[in-house]
């Protein structure tokens, strides 16, 4: 009998159950939650697996963090579909996803940051941009060299784009900036070899675009081109060109500046080896940065004669111009980087204009007034004879000199500093002869002289070497620190590549010293021997 009424109980609560779970009223079953997969703290999606090769972002997720899904190879698509709230999308999150083949970005992206996309070079068609985004960092879609385009027609919002940001994206035609942009890197497409259009809207109050070149709305400063520009015409009212404006112009074949440009920034016409003849500088510059005309090695030179407020001079501003015979640097000049000329391997002859109150000239060497300090060679030379009286060899003094094939410095002897780069890249250089004076050899003071063999004497009182300041001497057969009593740091990387080379120290405590500093900064244990 109780049997029977247990079974009469059951009966009618499983038809019950059961009814509930039909109608969709509620139920026992557990209730949906975040996917397990998922990383996600606060909002912030950090990262986790996708076994489908989808990454479908919850609706209650406000950021993606910095490299949340970096080199994730397997990642076929991000579905953004059910996003509303997120905002942000941190740096290298998606850095080389390469599997990714489409970009659908939510309305309701604010920022993204630097290296988001680079290197995703599966993404196809055209990514569009999303309405409310501000910023586009650094490197965002940097080689996504398989998309067609970018689509900006929804962007209000959109303010700055970085450096780097669109470069090596190589099949993108056109690109037609938004009202609301003020700022742009004049990197932003370098290496874009299709973009032949490059416009902002006409409703931009901060930028102007004028023949795919993009400038400042007042046209006082040309920021960014399209690379495939033939030629230029600038405004009479252009004072400045920004950093990388025109880097790698390889199709630019003329160069003519008018007279008002104060200011030529960071490489801004570095590799536009398209570039013949000889470019004449205008009569207001004051500033030429580093490496504004690096790679320019077309042309056949530069002519300052005009140049009567030029100030500065940065380093390698010059470099690898192989064709520039001469140089004659203006009255007005105070500041010039040893290495400006490194590389230009034909010139061999600079001169100074005799009212210069900074610099001097001997045998196409550059001092400083006193004739103290080296700054600067001609990089045609083949040799050379160091005076017995300078107390410093200039940074990038002789970056660059090919041909030098010795460096005697033994009579030098008021010389304490050999500066970073003083030497570098000297490819025919055999000897060294370092002076007893000597007191500090700056970081990459000889580096990659690949040439230099035989012993090299570090003197007595040298107290410092600076971090890779023999990287790549590999036919120095031996290191001497036998005469050394003053040293008191070697840098990490300081023998880089001298693999063959024997290191020397004197027995005892000093000797010790110097070897434990050798083995910190790189040097094999084995590679070193104590002598008398």
């Amino acid at each position: 009998m109780e049997e029977n009424m247990k079974r009469l109980w059951i009966a009618p609560a499983l038809v019950l159950l059961c009814a509930l779970f039909i109608t969709g009223c509620p139920q026992s079953a557990e209730p949906s939650g975040p996917d397990p997969n998922l990383k996600i703290e606060n909002g912030v999606l950090k990262g986790g697996q996708t076994p489908s090769g989808t990454l479908v972002i919850p609706a209650d997720v406000t950021e993606i963090a910095r490299e949340a899904f970096k080199n994730r190879t397997d990642l076929q698509a991000v579905d953004f579909s059910s996003c509303t709230r997120l905002t942000k999308i941190g740096a290298e999150a998606f850095f080389g996803c390469t599997g990714l083949q489409s970009l659908r970005l939510p309305a309701s992206l604010k920022t993204l940051e630097y290296c988001v996309f680079f290197g995703c070079t599966g993404i196809n068609g055209t990514v569009v941009l999303p309405a409310n985004l501000e910023t586009i960092g650094d490197g965002a879609f940097y080689l996504c060299s398989n998309v067609d385009g970018f689509d900006f027609s929804k962007c209000t919002k959109l303010s700055s784009i970085g450096s780097i940001t669109f470069a090596n994206c190589k099949k993108i035609t056109k690109m037609n900036l938004p009202a609301s942009l003020k700022t742009i890197k004049g990197d932003a497409f370098n290496d874009c070899p299709e973009l032949t259009e490059l416009t902002v809207h006409s409703d931009n109050k901060s930028l102007k675009s004028k023949n795919n070149i993009i400038y400042t709305y007042d046209e006082r400063q040309a920021l960014c081109c399209a690379r495939t520009i033939p030629s230029v015409d600038f405004p009479p009212s252009l004072t400045q060109i920004a950093d990388w404006a025109f880097k790698y112009c390889k199709k630019l074949k003329e160069l003519k500046l008018p007279d008002n440009v104060e200011m030529l920034g960071f490489q801004t016409f570095y590799g536009c080896d398209g570039i013949r003849g000889t470019v004449h500088l205008p009569k207001n510059l004051k500033t030429i940065g580093i490496g504004a005309f690096d790679g320019c090695n077309n042309v056949a030179g530069f002519d300052l004669s005009k140049c009567n407020e030029l100030s500065s001079i940065g380093g390698r501003a010059f470099a690898n111009c192989m064709k520039i015979k001469e140089v004659h640097l203006p009255e007005k000049l105070e500041e010039i980087v040893g290495n400006a000329f490194s590389g230009c391997t034909e010139l061999a002859t600079i001169t100074v204009a005799s009212a210069n109150a900074t610099f001097t000239v001997k045998d196409n060497t550059v001092y400083d007034k006193g004739g103290k300090k080296l700054l600067c060679s001609a990089r045609a030379i083949t040799s050379f004879n160091f005076p017995a009286d300078i107390t410093e060899i200039g940074k990038g003094a002789f970056s660059g000199c090919e041909k030098l094939t010795a460096a005697d410095l033994s009579s030098c002897t008021a010389l304490k500093t050999i500066a970073a780069d003083a030497f570098f890249g000297c490819a025919s250089l055999k000897q060294l002869i370092l002076p007893a004076s000597l007191e500090t050899l700056e970081e990459e003071a000889f580096f990659t002289c690949r040439e230099m063999s035989g012993t090299v004497v570090l003197p007595a009182n040298l107290k410092k070497i600076g971090e890779d300041a023999f990287f790549q001497c590999g036919k120095v057969t031996v290191f001497d620190f036998s005469k050394c009593t003053a040293l008191i740091s070697i840098a990490g990387g300081a023998f880089t590549e001298c693999n063959a080379a024997a290191f020397t120290v004197k027995k005892g405590s000093v000797g010790s010293a110097i070897k434990a500093a050798l083995i910190k900064s790189g040097v094999a244990e084995s590679q070193i021997s104590e002598v008398d």
